[in-house]
């Protein structure tokens, strides 16, 4: 009876036995499985050498504790806290560089905080330069204009002026002074554009001198300097000049077209004339002199030299029919200073009939190119005074 009741009580508990590893064995492989994700050290199971395979660490720990510890060891770090564990296990272990790590060190900029401001800085001094070249150029653009606009002003004023003064002269006085002494006669005008104007034509003409602008047209030691007003590039040298030699030109003849028609002097051409502006230096004069005669002293030097003659010089085919001299002479200039002109008054022709015209600041004189004969006096200035010109222009025949 013994032996048949040990021999089913053996085999149950040999069951019961197998049952109990199995299902022991079965949680605890899927207890392993679940937590191979985290280190070793933190395994909640562990693997003994006993018989019946897997076991608990600790009988004690209750499976709600369990599944509380699994949590906590599978919750979600952050990228921050990976990148932390990894460079402590770096330090640890003394290995190479994370792959991530090299990328993500080689791949971020350097920039600094102060970089990125010099960067700004660098802008903003560059704007600022671009504002102000381009604040510069609007500005010269603006003088420019206004320089032009005040050129244009003056030239149309003096146009205009020069205009006004012709018109406004006596021109049946003019007339009678030319036939005068068998239409031989000159005209005298004072006061004629006015001292600014006279003064800012006197300018031109020194300026022109200083700059060696001007060429030697009278005798030999005779300090008188000269250039043909032709107008285009030399403009800009004597403006007032040659307005005042176009302005004459095309205003004068029409106004003495019957008078010098009548006395057999064809018709004067109001498109064309010939003007030279003059300049003496006394200083050019006086070191002339002393090269010539080896003084320096002017007091015995004689004014009126030369014969009598007309500005054609009694040429037929010369074409200067009228001139009209106009004296740019300073303030104070008298007849003792030179540069006037000697007219022939009567058929005699001596020197005590000669009637003389000084050289007077802003006078006008008129006379026939071709039929009045007079000399000109010698320019000789004296201290204070050393500088003086004219501008002398000539109205031809018009050309049929």
């Amino acid at each position: 009876m013994t032996i048949p009741v040990l021999v089913p009580l053996l085999l149950l508990l040999s069951c019961s036995s197998i049952h109990a590893t199995f299902v022991v064995q079965s949680k605890t492989s899927i207890a392993a499985a679940s937590t191979r994700t985290t280190t070793n050290n933190d395994n909640i199971f562990s693997q003994c050498s006993s018989s019946s395979g897997w076991i608990p660490r600790s009988s004690s720990s209750s499976p709600s504790q369990l599944m509380i510890r699994f949590a906590k060891k599978n919750k979600k770090v952050s990228f921050a806290e990976r990148q932390k564990r990894r460079k402590k296990k770096q330090n640890n272990s003394g290995g190479a560089p994370l792959i991530d790590e090299v990328k993500i060190e080689s791949t971020l900029p350097t920039k600094t905080t102060d970089t990125i401001s010099e960067q700004a800085e660098l802008e903003i001094e560059d704007k600022a330069n671009t504002v102000a070249a381009k604040g510069e150029e609007e500005e010269s653009t603006k003088k420019q204009a206004a320089n032009l606009i005040e050129t244009q002003r003056k030239s149309v004023n003096m146009l205009s002026h020069v205009k006004e003064r012709v018109e406004s002269l006596p021109y049946d006085d003019i007339i009678n002074a030319l036939t005068n002494n068998e239409n031989r006669g000159f005209f005298i005008h004072d006061h004629f554009l006015g001292e600014d104007i006279a003064a800012e034509m006197s300018a031109e003409g020194i300026s022109m001198y200083d700059n060696g602008k001007l060429e030697l047209v009278g005798q030999i030691g005779s300090g008188e300097f000269g250039s043909i007003l032709k107008g285009g590039d030399s403009y800009v040298d004597s403006p007032r000049c040659v307005e005042y030699v176009v302005s004459l030109t095309r205003h004068m003849p029409p106004l003495l077209k019957d008078a010098i028609y009548s006395s057999g002097g064809g018709e004067l051409d109001n498109t064309a004339s010939m003007g030279t502006l003059k300049t003496f230096s006394r200083k050019s004069f006086l070191a002339s002199l002393e090269l010539l005669t080896g003084s320096s002293d002017d007091e015995h030097v004689e004014l009126s030299v030369g014969e009598l003659e007309c500005v054609t010089e009694g040429k037929e085919d010369d074409g200067r029919k009228l001139t009209v001299l106009y004296y740019l002479t300073p303030s104070g200039w008298d007849i003792e200073c030179g540069g006037g002109l000697r007219f022939q008054n009567s058929a005699e022709n001596t020197e005590e009939d000669e009637l003389v015209v000084d050289a007077k600041r802003d006078r006008l004189v008129i006379f026939w190119s071709d039929r009045s004969l007079h000399r000109r006096e010698m320019w000789k200035g004296k201290d204070g005074l050393d500088y003086a010109g004219c501008l002398e222009t000539h109205l031809i025949k018009k050309q049929r």
